[in-house]
Order: C-alpha cells, then sequence, then structure tokens
C-alpha cells in the first residue's frame, strides 16, 4: 500500500506516515534495541500524532509511562547525540566538556526535577566549583570560573532542556529558566605606540626572535599558537606577498585554505627569519629559535614581560589579533576583506568588536598609525600587494568574483611549483 513520510523525528528515529487513500490516521515505525515497533497514532494531526508516537517510545524505552523516570544524563545522551552532525568538531568537544560539569551535578536526578530552583542552584554551584574542591586539590591556589564560562555553562544547559521539551515531550509542567547574562570582561585594552616600543626594546636585548613573532601577530592578526605555530614555509608566497592558512574551525571549511596577506612588517619579518642559518625547507616551520627549535608556547614569558616594562593592562598575546584588526579597521579596511583576513565566518564581528575598540581607543590607534598626519594615507603602513585586493585607499570592496579569482590564480601557482599539498 502507497505511502507518504509525513515526518522523521530525528532524536528518536521514529518514522510517521500516512497511508493514501486508506486509514485517515498516521502512523509510527521505529526500531529499539533491534527490535521493530509499528502501528497507528490513532489520530490524523501531525502534531498529536509526534506527541503520541514519542510517549510509545518513551514507554517501550524505560517501561514506564511518558518518561517520569528519564534521567537527565539520558537526556544529555540524547542530545549530543543530535547535535553531533550539525556542529563543527570543535564546538562538540566543548559542548561535551561543559556537559561534565551538569552530570556531575544532575547525576540521577529526573529531568523534569531541573525546574528553575534547581538551575539557580547549579548556577551557584558551578560558581563556588573550585572553592568547594580546594581542600581536594594538592594545587592550593585560588581559582575562580569566570562569568563567561558561566554564561557559557546555562546558554547550553537552556539549549537542553529546550530540546528536553521540544524534541522528547518532556517537562510539560515546567517552563524552561530565563535567565541574565553574568557581565563578562570585554577585551577592550590595546597597548599604545610607546607600550609596544617599551616591549620591543626588551625583547630586542633579551631574546629578538620572540619579538619577531610577536610582532608578526600584531602585523598578520594570526591565532596564536595555533596558526602561527603552523605556518610552514610552503604556505609562504613571497612573489605575491600571501601566506596560505589551513583553518579547521569551521566543519564546512576544514580543508579550505585561507589568503593571507602579508603587509610590509610582516614581509620584512619572513625575509630575515629566512635567512638565518637553521632548516627552512617547504616543510620546516617558519618560527624556529637559533638553534632550529620550535618553542610550543611563550605566553607566560610574554606576561612576564608586560610587568617588566610596567604595562598593567590586562593584554594576553591573543590581543594582538585584536589589536591588529582594530587598527586596520580604523584605517578604512573594508570589514568584508578584513574578516577574510581574520578567518571570521561572517562580518558580525568586525562590526561589533573592532568598531567599538576603535572608537574607544581613537586617540592611541591614531598615535600608532600616524592618522593625525594629514600627509599619511590610509594605506602608509600596510599596504596591499596589488590590484587583486582593493583600490589604494579602501573606497571599495573585493567582489566575491575578483576574490575567487585571487584564490584560483595564486593556488594554481602553488600547485604548478609543488609547494603544497592539497590531498
Amino acid at each position: 500500500m502507497a505511502s507518504e513520510i509525513v515526518e522523521k523525528i530525528l532524536p528518536y528515529k521514529i518514522t510517521l506516515t500516512r497511508r493514501l487513500g486508506a486509514s485517515p490516521y498516521i502512523y509510527f515505525y521505529f526500531t529499539l534495541n533491534q527490535k521493530v515497533y509499528r502501528g497507528s497514532t490513532k489520530t490524523g494531526n501531525p502534531l498529536e500524532a509526534r506527541k503520541r508516537a514519542i510517549k510509545i517510545y518513551q514507554e517501550k524505552e524505560t517501561g514506564k509511562v511518558k518518561g517520569k523516570n528519564l534521567r537527565f544524563e539520558t537526556v544529555v545522551k540524547k542530545f549530543l547525540e543530535y547535535k553531533k552532525g550539525h556542529i563543527t568538531p570543535e564546538t562538540y568537544q566543548g559542548y561535551e566538556y561543559r556537559c561534565q560539569y551538569f552530570l556531575e551535578y544532575f547525576k540521577g536526578k529526573n529531568v523534569n526535577e531541573v525546574d528553575k530552583n534547581e538551575f539557580h542552584a547549579y548556577k551557584e554551584w558551578r560558581i563556588n566549583y573550585h572553592q568547594n574542591r580546594k581542600k581536594r586539590r594538592k594545587d592550593k591556589r585560588t581559582l575562580t570560573v569566570g562569568n563567561a564560562s558561566i554564561n557559557r555553562d546555562l546558554g547550553l544547559l537552556v539549549s537542553i532542556l529546550i530540546f528536553a521539551k521540544e524534541e522528547l515531550n518532556l517537562l510539560d509542567n515546567l517552563k524552561v529558566p530565563k535567565w541574565k547574562k553574568l557581565p563578562e570582561r570585554k577585551r577592550s585594552e590595546i597597548l599604545s605606540a610607546d607600550e609596544i616600543d617599551k616591549l620591543k626594546q626588551y625583547w630586542q636585548k633579551k631574546i629578538s626572535f620572540y619579538w619577531d613573532l610577536m610582532n608578526f601577530i600584531l602585523n598578520t592578526g594570526l591565532r596564536y599558537p595555533s596558526e602561527v605555530n603552523n605556518l610552514k614555509w610552503k604556505n609562504i608566497i613571497f612573489e605575491e606577498r600571501f601566506m596560505y592558512i589551513k583553518r579547521k574551525s569551521r566543519l564546512a571549511d576544514k580543508d579550505k585554505l585561507w589568503a593571507v596577506q602579508v603587509y610590509d612588517e610582516a614581509y620584512e619579518i619572513l625575509t630575515r627569519l629566512k635567512e638565518r642559518g637553521v632548516p627552512n625547507g617547504l616543510e620546516d616551520f617558519v618560527f624556529l629559535d637559533s638553534k632550529g627549535r620550535q618553542i610550543k608556547n611563550i605566553k607566560k614569558a610574554f606576561k612576564n614581560s608586560l610587568k617588566a616594562c610596567g604595562i598593567e593592562k590586562p593584554f594576553p598575546m591573543f590581543s594582538f589579533r585584536h589589536q591588529f584588526a582594530t587598527e586596520m579597521t580604523a584605517q578604512g579596511m573594508p570589514p568584508k576583506a578584513l574578516s577574510e583576513q581574520m578567518g571570521h565566518k561572517t562580518m558580525r564581528m568586525i562590526d561589533e568588536t573592532y568598531t567599538h575598540l576603535m572608537r574607544e581607543h581613537h586617540a592611541i590607534i591614531s598615535e600608532r598609525i600616524g592618522l593625525g598626519d594629514k600627509t599619511k594615507t590610509a594605506v602608509a603602513k600596510k599596504n596591499y600587494h596589488d590590484d587583486w585586493m582593493l583600490t589604494t585607499d579602501f573606497e571599495r570592496e573585493m567582489t566575491d568574483e575578483e576574490f575567487a579569482e585571487l584564490e584560483i590564480r595564486v593556488i594554481k601557482s602553488i600547485i604548478k611549483e609543488g609547494r603544497i599539498d592539497l590531498s
């Protein structure tokens, strides 16, 4: 008998069908523990049929009515299974990490018991997480859970409860709790020209290679340590003044090569590193010290240098990336071009973060890049290589076709020279 699919309820893998020209009812079909279940929902209404099919599934799964004893950890497991194919591996790992705290706190509890009071009790428990475990730890340092982590925890917890209500047909008599985000510290600090000069002098006397690395981030906006440490000489195209970064932050773009412009100061750093007496073959890493060793992380050394230079701002090394973007925004670089340079999926980050920083620190930025000098153009410090990218006055954005043509042109030259393996 011919039938049509009405809906596939993914969390349970239930299929709802309607038999054409026969019964007006909607039928269900699912497999559980290697056993097939099928039958009528006794209704022709799709929404009602959905509820009844889920109820039948839960009765078969738990032996109880409507999942009254469905534990919170079971819901978390179903949530992660449902999300796995819809988010990036990195995001999924973050979900798994945060769910460990949920499972620790809500272990053994019925999901229908997670009401507003339990929600806020978890919030307080998570805020004091490290304090409550200080006696158990060998390390007696005072550790805290930041507001950003709390906000991400609560946001994910809300998502899980919404999933339980809308997809698993639970929490019938409970509303998903509303919550107000805790204030987070914004990335609002940048370094002045004088502070950067102090760091430069400090590291040139101590370890000049470290300053080359920091200055490179400041002039390219690459992520540290992931993108900087993985940069190899085969990724550098000196004649085009480009480098290619393989960014795996997005599932859809995991194999895409991102073209990143190499500006004058960054170009000089690469040239200087290339001419040293350390391995510089195509498969060698760019940032090796004078002995040919790769230093995995210099964040601690950088933090100490801030103190030594009398810089009291909360400025981690990653903030060099934010300073680069802020300065480029101030110089008038179009958001589309900057978002491509930074590897952002959309221009939202540029609009919401760096425009705000530019306004907040206008005086510092003006001093650093010479915006107060009318004889300088917006491209005096950081210049695009040729007309493949933008006009020199940044008055127009590159079209999608132009950017695609640029990528094809340079990638073809890489393949032709055998400089990079795309397989």
